[in-house]
């Protein structure tokens, strides 16, 4: 697809590169990962902190 695209956008004049580094995935998924294991560590300390056996007591 991103090929397609540049080779339609290019003229005679201009060559666009159509090679895509391995960085530009990886840095993304990295970024995903770190804020998903960040979110899941503070979600995990806020859930420890509630006392389970409460919370089902003032369901009634």
């Amino acid at each position: 697809m991103h090929k397609i695209i540049l080779e339609m956008i290019g003229s005679d004049y201009i060559m666009f590169d159509s090679s895509v580094p391995l960085r530009v995935y990886l840095i993304p998924v990295a970024a995903i990962v770190f804020i998903l294991f960040v979110l899941g560590c503070f979600v995990n300390r806020k859930l420890k902190r509630i006392d389970m056996l409460e919370s089902l007591k003032s369901v009634d």
